[in-house]
Parts: C-alpha cells; sequence; structure tokens
C-alpha cells in the first residue's frame, strides 16, 4: 500500500534535512518539499507562519520508522506527522516499493 507521510517544517533548510535523511535511509521513494502559510494555537496564542510541508510518499511498512527519523530530526517540540493511505496506480506503488526495499 501506499501511503503519503505529511510534516511541516521550520523552514526548507529543516525540510531539506529531514527529506535527504528519509531518502538515504531508503524509508521514502520521494519528498515533495513545497512553503505554505500556516495558522495554527500554540501556547494560547493564534499563530501565523511560514513553514515547508513535506509529503513524503512510501509504503506502509515504512511509516513507523519515518516517523521515529522525522521526530528526532524535526526542530518543534510537538511536530504534527500525518500519514494517508491514497490509491496509486500499480507503476507508481511497485516503484516505492522496490526503491524503498532494503
Amino acid at each position: 500500500m501506499l501511503v503519503v507521510i505529511n510534516v511541516t517544517c521550520r523552514n526548507r533548510k529543516e525540510a531539506t534535512v529531514i527529506a535527504r535523511a528519509l531518502l538515504k535511509k531508503k524509508l521514502v521513494a520521494c519528498v515533495n518539499l513545497a512553503p505554505v502559510d500556516s495558522v495554527y494555537w500554540w501556547e494560547n496564542k493564534l499563530v501565523t507562519s511560514r513553514e515547508t510541508a513535506l509529503a513524503c510518499k512510501t509504503v506502509a511498512r515504512n511509516v513507523h520508522a519515518a516517523m521515529k527519523l522525522i521526530e528526532q530530526l524535526h526542530s518543534y517540540g510537538v511536530p504534527v506527522i500525518t500519514v494517508e493511505k491514497v490509491i496509486a496506480n500499480k507503476k507508481a506503488l511497485d516503484w516505492a516499493a522496490n526503491v524503498t526495499n532494503h
């Protein structure tokens, strides 16, 4: 099963470090980075900030290891990491499974 792990990072530099670490360990097949404007509650204040979002494509067997690595490298005290199961074409699923086969 193909999944996408989503997390926002403080900035592009941190996002790139996390993306490369996930890729080097073959926990993910691909990472998309995109600038986002986020609005959220933090310490009883409404905060607006510019962040970098990561969308990490992988297979289900790698989710827990990838989440653990993200938490280790992330600068936020509470990084919000979500996982979505996605319907994908067979070629995409095969590619992700082959690339992350370690």
